[in-house]
């Protein structure tokens, strides 16, 4: 990826810091489950965005891909907008 270990390493021991995941040295990481409820938030959204995208005609690849850019992008309140639409398409039709 490009990434240098000793970046890898600072940003373990950051996110391990804030309590989002236990970080042991030369061992691995593991989610907390503050972690892992942000990280359950994140696929949530990217979810939604995708189902967006596929609805609107983009190949799923591109769908993937472009999900996790406007995950960055758009506030909560308009993925819960889009989330609301995209229940709403499924239940008219």
């Amino acid at each position: 990826l490009g990434v240098k270990p000793s970046s890898v390493t600072e940003t373990f021991q950051k996110l391990s810091a804030q309590g989002f995941l236990e970080y042991i040295p030369y061992r691995g990481v593991k989610l907390t489950d503050g972690g892992k409820k942000i990280a359950d938030k994140i696929i949530a959204r990217q979810n939604t965005l995708r189902r967006l995208l596929l609805y609107m005609g983009l190949p799923k690849e591109l769908s993937e891909t472009e999900s996790k850019k406007l995950e960055l992008a758009i506030t909560d309140e308009v993925v819960n907008c889009i989330w609301v639409f995209l229940k709403n398409q499924e239940v008219g039709g």
